[in-house]
């Protein structure tokens, strides 16, 4: 036989619910983390000419080989289904 019973549990006090990890430090640590990573790459993007054209000569690589990579697979499935 089963009794029906209204009983309200409070979770919003309990101890083992609260999280540690996410502290106002964390929150701090992240956004230092974020500005050194940031200004550590742009930096030395904006210093360092060499690097400079070097990253973007890479980009300007990349663009290219996707550019063709796609069109050579778009001309591969424009022929399969013209047969």
């Amino acid at each position: 036989m089963c009794v029906d019973q209204n009983v309200q549990t409070d979770l919003s006090n309990r101890e083992d619910d609260k999280d540690e990890l996410i502290t106002p430090g964390f929150y701090i640590s992240m956004g230092l983390g974020f500005a050194v990573g940031f200004w550590g790459v742009c930096g030395t993007l904006i210093f360092k000419r060499s690097w400079r054209y070097a990253y973007f000569k890479f980009l300007n690589g990349l663009n290219d080989w996707l550019y063709v990579r796609v069109a050579l697979i778009k001309r591969q499935l424009k022929d399969m289904l013209n047969r």
